[in-house]
């Protein structure tokens, strides 16, 4: 564009969506997003009610490139999710939307 037009950016790209077997979760969706971010979104019947960014704001944690991958896990009591990314990374998440907190391991 030239220096006197606006540009539009796009939101992420979604690269992955994920639906846990969890009844306790069953309004729940996680998205993996071409911004080097995993989003959870609690949804009613038309419209989503809360959602969590998981991305790290420490150096060499987290995702660096897009997530391609993610899926709930069911090994523990605790919300965990696991994500791929185009890094190399595996990442385990623990995430709590009551609390709007997530933590990387």
């Amino acid at each position: 564009p030239r220096s006197n037009e606006t540009q539009m950016f796009n939101p992420p790209m979604i690269h992955a969506v994920a639906v846990p077997e969890k009844k306790d979760l069953a309004n729940h969706i996680a998205v993996a997003r071409g911004d080097a971010t995993v989003a959870v979104y609690d949804v009613a019947k038309n419209a989503i009610k809360r959602s969590l960014i998981l991305k790290s704001h420490k150096p060499g944690v987290g995702h660096t490139a897009s997530v391609g991958h993610v899926c709930f896990t069911q090994f523990s009591q605790e919300n965990h999710l696991v994500s791929g990314g185009n890094d190399g990374r595996v990442n385990l998440w623990s995430w709590n939307l009551d609390r709007a907190s997530a933590s990387q391991g």
